[in-house]
């Protein structure tokens, strides 16, 4: 309950200051407290609409008397009122944060070096050397980069329009636990997959990293053993690469 009153309290003072807030938005781009800023107010107006009366007591418990309940200019001894206030303030934060997002500059293209290729605002390299999988990981590291990492079928089929039909490595494995396959450079489980028919099967209980174009077939993929020499791609996300 306290902690939900200091949020409350913080929404407030953020709306009093919005024009503080816009101009440093403006001046930095501050896009990180920003969206935090829109993140509190929504949740504060979920709470609202769902946990009115938690809410009011959260806020007026300290602030009550025979005469009524004051919070920021809100004075009623019919608390309904007062909760319409609250709706009010956080409907003009929530304008606010709307009106710094439209002002906001878009983020320039990104250019990629010579002999890479973009999409998406992603760079893409196509190794020539043929490296096994965790030299080909070292490769990109020291480009600050990854190894390829398809996260759609857009993604898998620009790919495949753009790129020589030859196997090359992705950032999957399931090197920690057979199986259990996760994008090397985040650790998470892959948002998209298109593993071959039958794979990956772990040929020879040995094979633990993932490649595209199995045995020919565009956007296919195949687990094989990491100590394998084969292409690679680079991709790298952001500006000014």
């Amino acid at each position: 309950m306290q902690s939900l009153q200091i949020c409350i309290l913080f929404a407030v003072i953020c709306f009093t200051s919005s024009s503080k807030i816009s101009s440093r938005a403006q001046q930095g781009g501050d896009e990180v407290l920003i969206k935090n800023i829109s993140d509190l107010h929504f949740q504060l107006f979920s709470s609202v609409q769902k946990k009115t009366k938690m809410i009011k007591s959260a806020v007026f418990e300290t602030q009550c008397s025979g005469s009524g309940c004051t919070f920021n200019g809100c004075q009623s001894s019919e608390s309904g009122t007062c909760d319409g206030k609250m709706l009010s303030k956080l409907n003009q934060i929530h304008s606010s944060i709307r009106n710094i997002w439209k002002r906001k500059p878009e983020k320039p293209s990104t250019v990629c070096k010579k002999g890479w290729k973009r999409h998406n605002n992603h760079c893409y390299f196509l190794s020539s050397a043929k490296l096994n999988w965790f030299e080909a990981q070292m490769f990109c590291r020291n480009l600050k980069t990854t190894l390829v990492q398809i996260n759609d079928a857009n993604e898998s089929k620009w790919l495949s329009r753009n790129f020589p039909k030859v196997p090359y490595w992705l950032d999957v494995t399931d090197v920690g636990k057979e199986g259990h396959w996760l994008t090397f450079s985040t650790g998470k489980r892959p948002t998209f997959t298109s593993w071959d028919r039958g794979q990956p099967d772990n040929w020879k209980k040995n094979q633990d990293c993932g490649y595209n174009n199995f045995s020919g077939r565009l956007g296919r993929w195949d687990d094989a053993h990491c100590t394998m020499k084969i292409q690679f791609i680079c991709e790298e996300s952001g500006s000014g690469f």
